[in-house]
């Protein structure tokens, strides 16, 4: 059976259709099923040109159909005796197909120099390249970098209040406000040694410091330090669940659960290596950088729910698009794409080189490349 790209290799067992039309009862691949739903919905792009139905045979039905291909016409044949031969083709064609939509959907920009991390402020991405000091503002149409700020020296973690976007610098050793719609630095602000992971939840800014194992607490109207609290070794990862502050201790395999005081409620074992962290409404995600899989956490007690494979070293940042769970794999150049619901695997796509950042903007998802120089949006929605 011919591979298919972005289809998981499994059998399945049923009728195939294309274009309403029974064309083979028996065991086939995923990424045929994938391809003849493409076909019916027209998701594809491919228009059928001609079609003839032949008298029914054992489990087949013989079918003679061509598609527009770009540019190519695409003849398959079937017959009582080639029913091996229409599967491989169409197996191999799946697989075509599919690789063309995923090259179809992805978009290239240049960036700064070994962009980091990402956010999105609700019209634009806002990108940090951690090797030239500065945070890029680009714009989702077009991909066109329409800001380019400094800030502190190799900017990490990004995050956004609703009207600014806060920076922080890891040799630095400071957090900087800029205000979101042109840019203007509003401030910056000395916190614990290798400021890395940041988040807003809505009244306060939370850094996490990898050096210095511990967390602060600002005040996003003004930038005052509320509090420093202790946690695992080598915090880099931070999320918010409405209620409380999850962080992802790199070097301890744990993430620590604190109340919006500072207080730790709970630690909890994860995999080898945990730093990136979303939230999805109930639960927690985290990527394991050393494990090559994401932990899935119940907000609501902390159990772990599922631990799902993905690529080799996921790392930095994981992003929630209202029902799948992305996160990059920065030693295969690609993002692996994962159903919320119950953790399994819907895509894998190919981006550029030891992609680590991830935003979602409600419709595309965009991935920094460190060792690009470039951002690639991919289309989703």
């Amino acid at each position: 059976m011919g591979g298919t790209s972005g289809a998981e290799s499994v059998s399945c067992q049923g009728t195939l259709h294309i274009s309403g039309m029974v064309v083979v009862d028996s065991a086939f691949s995923a990424g045929v099923v994938e391809l003849a739903d493409a076909l019916r919905s027209g998701r594809s792009g491919l228009r059928p040109v001609g079609v003839r139905v032949s008298p029914p045979a054992p489990g087949f039905r013989a079918l003679e159909v061509w598609y527009i291909f770009k540019y190519y016409i695409i003849l398959f044949p079937v017959t009582n005796s080639i029913p091996t031969f229409f599967l491989i083709v169409l197996g191999l064609f799946s697989g075509s197909y599919l690789h063309a939509q995923q090259q179809d959907a992805r978009t290239d920009f240049t960036v700064g120099t070994r962009p980091a991390r990402m956010t999105f402020d609700g019209t634009y991405i806002w990108v940090s390249n951690s090797a030239i000091h500065k945070v890029s503002k680009i714009r989702t149409s077009d991909g066109a970098v329409v800001g380019e700020f400094p800030v502190g020296e190799a900017p990490i973690g990004l995050a956004f209040d609703g009207e600014n976007i806060w920076v922080a610098s890891r040799d630095g050793g400071t957090v900087t406000k800029l205000r979101a719609r042109d840019g203007t630095n509003l401030g910056t602000f000395t916190v614990d040694s290798e400021p890395f992971g940041i988040l807003s939840d809505g009244t306060n800014i939370w850094v996490t410091q990898r050096a210095g194992n511990t967390v602060t607490k600002l005040r996003a109207s003004d930038g005052a330090t509320l509090g420093k609290f202790s946690v695992g070794k080598a915090p880099v990862g931070v999320a918010f669940d409405g209620t409380d502050i999850w962080v992802s201790n790199r070097d301890s395999d744990t993430v620590t659960k604190l109340a919006s005081d500072g207080t730790t409620l709970e630690t909890f074992a994860v995999g080898q290596t945990p730093v990136g962290l979303i939230f999805d409404g109930e639960h927690i995600w985290v990527g394991t950088f050393r494990s090559n899989a994401v932990v899935k956490i119940r907000v609501s007690d902390g159990v772990t729910l599922g631990k799902f494979a993905v690529g080799e070293r996921p790392r930095s940042q994981v992003v929630f698009d209202g029902s799948h769970i992305w996160i990059p794999n920065s030693a295969e150049n690609t993002v692996t794409q994962l159903r919320a619901s119950d953790g399994a695997h819907v895509r894998t796509f190919a981006v550029g080189a030891e992609p680590r950042a991830l935003a979602f903007d409600g419709s595309n998802i965009w991935v920094g490349n460190m060792d690009s120089i470039t951002v690639t949006r991919l289309h989703v929605k």
